[in-house]
């Protein structure tokens, strides 16, 4: 039986994707809402995309950029923040098994 995970190991997991339907690409952040990465990978794409535990649409009049899921990728300007879609991939109730079948990044 593998070791648990550590709350940093947790933590430095894909927990959110910020994605853009029409152009098809996705950040990723982690669990203290950190920019991972601006390409998130095909199949985190498609993780999020079947397996989100939640999503809702990105409100770019609500981002606190001092605040959570920063900084934002750069290609997100203009137009494309009022079309992006947040996925939450993580509830916390996962088993360690689980969260590691999330892709990475």
């Amino acid at each position: 039986m593998p070791r648990p995970l550590t709350s940093d190991e947790m933590l430095s997991l894909p927990n959110t994707v910020l994605y853009d339907p029409v152009a098809k690409r996705g950040a990723a952040y982690n669990g203290l809402h950190k920019l991972i990465t601006e390409s998130a990978s095909s199949k985190l794409l498609e993780f999020a995309l079947k397996k989100a535990y939640q999503d809702a649409p990105w409100d770019p009049t609500t981002h606190d950029p001092e605040g959570d899921w920063t900084p934002l990728p750069s290609w997100m300007v203009g137009e494309v923040q009022h079309r992006c879609v947040l996925y939450w991939l993580k509830s916390g109730d996962e088993s360690d098994e689980d969260l590691l079948k999330i892709p990475a990044a």
